[in-house]
């Protein structure tokens, strides 16, 4: 079976895809075959542009659905178009194509309903359950740690001593800036970071998260137990999400 073709669209990107500004505005790119997606992806990986993740995307129609890919430091990030761009996950252009040539989940067809139960019934039983649940969780809370976004399988461990120098290296605190609503990420020298709120939130999240320090491509990613991937630019500079943090000390 012949397989079905891509339809994309740009916003920000010239009509050769070489050059990246909002004023290019929205292109219909058309049907485009999946080689040719792979190419156009790889191309957009590949330019060089300060402007950000939010002054371009390509947008992908595909069976499985409409998704949106944008670019920050030559790693495309790619997420479904109901998604927010904090809900992107940094992809190579060929684990996208993979992901948009997925088919489907079936449609199962399901059996008559039964005859409702009584509501006192219905609200007995609801009780009951969210007492167990609680229980549980109680019994089970010291004994698990919930499982965050993974990196890809392409991202290595770094080996030997490596880490632990890279993480004393990286200890302190960083910023998207300083005035009420910016972000803080603190990073301990025995491998932990916890996000906070300049301003009455102050505290995000769950608490102090472990790292691990990963590498693909030449590029160094900081792996959190919860929080995903940050992404390692310089001793002085982390990319979260799109957003940069910069060392205060």
């Amino acid at each position: 079976m012949k397989a079905r073709p891509f339809h994309i669209s740009t916003f920000g990107l010239s009509p050769d895809m070489k050059r990246v500004h909002p004023a290019f505005g929205s292109i219909n790119r058309g049907d485009v075959s999946r080689q040719t997606l792979f190419d156009a992806l790889e191309t957009y990986r590949r330019l060089d542009s300060d402007c950000g993740p939010s002054a371009s995307h390509i947008t992908v129609q595909a069976e499985t659905g409409r998704f949106v890919v944008r670019v920050s430091a030559k790693q495309l990030l790619f997420a479904a178009e109901a998604e927010s761009r904090a809900q992107a996950v940094p992809l190579a252009p060929e684990e996208i194509v993979r992901r948009l040539e997925q088919p489907p989940a079936p449609i199962s067809i399901r059996p008559p309903a039964p005859p409702p139960e009584p509501p006192w019934r219905l609200a007995t039983a609801l009780v009951v359950f969210a007492a167990g649940v609680g229980l549980i969780g109680y019994a089970l809370k010291a004994l698990f740690v919930p499982d965050g976004p993974r990196p890809d399988e392409n991202i290595a461990v770094i080996p030997g001593d490596a880490p632990g120098v890279q993480l004393r290296s990286l200890a302190g605190t960083f910023a998207t800036g300083q005035l009420p609503g910016d972000r803080r990420l603190a990073i301990s020298e025995n491998g932990y970071t916890e996000f906070a709120e300049i301003g009455p939130r102050q505290r995000l999240g769950s608490g102090a998260d472990s790292i691990r320090i990963r590498r693909r491509d030449n590029q160094t990613f900081l792996d959190t137990t919860r929080s995903g991937i940050i992404e390692f630019v310089d001793k002085n500079t982390l990319r979260y999400y799109g957003d940069t943090y910069r060392r205060l000390h």
